[in-house]
């Protein structure tokens, strides 16, 4: 089956413009004029495609399947998602009542493509562009969410990623938030700035670093369990630290500075 079913006419503007009386507001055609590149042109924010329509083929041009062979228009894009659809997209070209025979004034309503093999059905929808196009959503914020509560937000208060249990990410003025919820309650966070690393166990304690000092802070205690320990910039394998009852006994793995 092609596009016009077959049926050739006579070049009319009528077939296009519907004079003022029979007036044809809703054309189907494809996107691309034959021989021209490119199959679009963008000046002073104005965005003109050029869409071939099925209306309009003359009697003599050979019938070729799938593709719109009749009048040669410009059609604007519509708002909201500004997308130029590739040479050969089925298209439906809308023409208004007033100015409908001005350059642009057609403006393309909807792509009538096929619809995606894969990651589609009656419980699947699926937003697809294309692989050779790039896709940008932007807004003053935007939320992608589902019905367990698990979202990525972008906007003027951060980057925010979180899962059902509310354990999530937040990104915000330089500032990185690494957190672990229970029962909706933070219990462990991880905070990270250019000049500062702080680690918070709520029931444990605490360890932040910055300004060149690391503190460590316990509710009960703090346990350091390493093969050897070095405590100064001048500690060294002949100054070890005393432990047991005076005198002492030199430590096989704690160093000091003198």
């Amino acid at each position: 089956m092609t596009l016009d079913a077959g049926i050739a006419e006579l070049q009319n503007d009528a077939d296009v413009l519907g004079g003022r009386g029979d007036l044809l507001v809703f054309e189907p055609g494809t996107v691309g004029w034959d021989g021209a590149s490119p199959h679009y042109d963008t000046e002073d924010g104005v965005t003109l495609v050029r869409v071939t329509l099925v209306r309009g083929r003359h009697p003599s041009t050979p019938l070729t399947p799938d593709v719109a062979q009749g009048y040669q228009v410009l059609a604007r894009i519509g708002g909201g998602l500004f997308r130029i659809p590739a040479p050969g997209t089925p298209v439906m070209v809308g023409f208004p009542t007033a100015f409908a025979d001005h350059p642009g004034a057609g403006v393309i309503v909807c792509t009538t493509e096929a619809s995606p093999d894969i990651q589609f059905g009656a419980t699947k929808a699926k937003f697809d562009v294309g692989s050779d196009t790039d896709l940008v959503i932007k807004a003053k914020s935007v939320t992608i969410s589902d019905y367990d509560n698990r979202f990525l937000h972008v906007g003027p208060d951060g980057v925010m990623l979180q899962d059902e249990s509310g354990n999530g990410v937040i990104l915000k003025s330089g500032a990185i938030m690494i957190f672990v919820a229970d029962s909706g309650d933070a219990k462990t966070v991880v905070q990270m700035t250019s000049k500062e690393l702080s680690l918070v166990q709520k029931d444990t304690g605490m360890l932040k670093l910055t300004g060149g000092n690391v503190t460590i802070l316990a509710n009960a205690s703090a346990a350091l369990v390493a093969g050897n320990v070095s405590l100064g910039a001048q500690a060294t394998a002949a100054t070890s630290a005393l432990c047991g009852p005076p005198p002492g006994v030199p430590s096989k793995s704690v160093f000091i500075s003198p």
